[in-house]
């Protein structure tokens, strides 16, 4: 036997709109740029795939062509990087959370796949805590707490 029990949504509030906006679109031309850049990688691989090879089955420390990738693409693409990810830490948008309570009743023995099941069927919750609600040597009822976090699609 397995009930169900929800919690009300709890939700975080979003900041200024304006700021959200601005970050958005910082997110999204810095995306763009990234992606140009990938392509021009893949392009300079390509054309520059046997010296790369040579240079890195080689022994030399040094090779022209992986110096130039370097350069050109890697150094640029990295900080690209690391600027959209502290922007998106900083996209606070609104999320809601969900906190879940399921009832599992079952014989001891059946107790484990039943939470397994449970627990499965919420695969995108994070459990919180389990606490025995009753046990005997035949049966046990158990109360799995788990929770869930969704940003609104935009």
């Amino acid at each position: 036997m397995e009930k169900q029990v929800r919690g009300a949504p709890k939700t975080a509030g979003s900041g200024s709109h304006g700021a959200d906006a601005k970050i958005r679109t910082a997110l999204n031309l810095l995306n763009e740029v990234r992606t140009e850049l990938a392509r021009k990688l893949a392009d300079y691989v390509i054309a520059n795939g046997r010296r790369i090879k040579d240079e890195t089955s080689g022994e030399d420390s040094y090779g022209f062509a992986l110096h130039q990738m370097d350069e050109l693409f890697l150094i640029k693409l990295n900080i690209i990087e690391r600027a959209m990810a502290e922007l998106a830490r900083l996209d606070v948008r609104e999320t809601s959370t969900t906190y879940e309570c399921i009832e599992v009743s079952a014989k001891r023995e059946e107790l484990p796949q039943r939470v397994a099941d449970a627990l499965a069927e919420r695969g995108d919750s994070a459990l919180l805590g389990i606490a025995v609600l009753a046990a005997s040597a035949e049966k046990a009822d158990l109360l799995l707490v788990t929770n869930r976090e969704e940003r609104p699609q935009q």
